[in-house]
Order: structure tokens, then sequence, then C-alpha cells
């Protein structure tokens, strides 16, 4: 599969967000064949980053109605080897970012977790297992979470969620908005909003690291 990079100077590659959408009667089957396709279906340039939408479209095995579809938006930036923003808690912002939650769940990212999701979905970016590189080029301040396994949790929260209404997910939407780091505690958070969708965060350390949306049906 050929990978989807801008030429240099747009060299550091970001997570920035993303959404699943899954058909209520069309599954895909532990055992039977899957086929899938992937197009770039917009690109796009904003102060000085270069965003790119990958859609990538899972079907059963000798249909051509498909069952799963994926965005993934990742922003590509010049500024390799100046430090990362600093994050700050917003002095304005609420301190529950959920005013009522119906859901929360806790846990601190460790350096192998992060080594085996890299390992799972065959990412091999340094920010996530070298911690010279990640603080001397970089610039942050420790090995960063990877922004799908935030999504992949907040994903997870929202199907519970789903399940204990006797519902499914219809769709997820998410949008990382902090870069989230190993060995400190990410508390994620969900709350239903008055037209029924699934709201959800991740934070840590004051900070929203990741929000999310989920349909359901």
């Amino acid at each position: 599969m050929a990978r989807i990079q801008p030429p240099a100077p747009y060299l550091r590659r970001m997570w920035a967000g993303g959404s699943f959408q899954w058909k209520p009667d069309v599954t895909l089957r532990i055992g039977e064949g899957v086929s899938g396709s992937t197009v770039v279906p917009k690109v796009e340039f904003k102060n000085d980053m270069i965003f790119v939408y990958q859609e990538k479209t899972l079907f059963p095995e000798g249909s051509d109605d498909w069952a799963v579809r994926e965005i993934r938006t990742h922003v590509f930036r010049t500024d390799i080897g100046v430090k990362a923003p600093r994050r700050h808690r917003d002095i304005g912002a609420p301190r529950r970012p959920i005013p009522n939650p119906i859901n929360t769940f806790t846990y601190t990212p460790s350096s192998p977790l992060l080594f085996r999701y890299s390992a799972l979905t065959f990412n091999g970016h340094k920010i996530h297992y070298d911690r010279d590189w990640v603080r001397d080029v970089e610039g942050h301040p420790d090995l960063v979470v990877h922004g799908p396994l935030t999504s992949t949790l907040l994903t997870e929260l929202a199907a519970t969620i789903a399940s204990d209404k006797g519902r499914t997910l219809e769709r997820f939407d998410y949008r990382a908005t902090s870069p989230m780091y190993v060995d400190r505690e990410v508390r994620l958070i969900a709350g239903e909003d008055q037209e029924g969708k699934v709201q959800l965060v991740a934070e840590q350390e004051g900070v929203v690291g990741m929000k999310a949306t989920a349909t359901l049906r």
C-alpha cells in the first residue's frame, strides 16, 4: 500500500481527526473475506499546513455495498526541530468538559502500550517510542499517545453506552485538540446532549486532548 506523504518540506505528520460510519444492514463477519478501497477526496492548504483527507471503505467479499466507511485527516507541517507548543489549561473553560457525564473511564498510557499499538497498526512514527527523538527533534516533553488509540478507546466507551441503551453506533466523529503523553493519567468522559447524541472528551491534566461525537441508531 502506497504511503500518502506530501513532498518536502512538509514532513511533520500529525493525526488531526476523522470519522467512522457503519451501515446497519451490511456487516463484516469473522472468517469471511473483506475488500477495501482508499481514495483521497480532498487536500487543503491552510496557514502553511497541508491537510490530507483519506477515505477508506470496507466491503464484504463479493459485495458492492459498503459496511464501514472511515475518513482519516492528517496534517503535515514544516517545522521539524521547532519545539511543540506548551499545553495550557484554558482559564475560562469549565472545569467539567462534559457537564453531566453518564460514563467515565480512566487509564494511564504506558510505553509498552504505545509500542504494542504501534505494532498493531504498523505505525513506525518515532514520536510513540523514541524519547530522544520526541524531545530533541519534535520538541515534546515525552512520548506522544497515538490519536487513533484515544479514538479507539472513546469509540469503545460510546459503544458501551449504546449497548446499555439497546442501540448501536451509526457514526463516530473525532478531532484531536492537544497532544497527550505517556505515563500521565487520561480520563475519558461521555455525556448525552439534547439531540440524543453522545458527546465525549479525553482529557489529561485538565487539558482536553480529543473531542468526539457518537450518533446512535
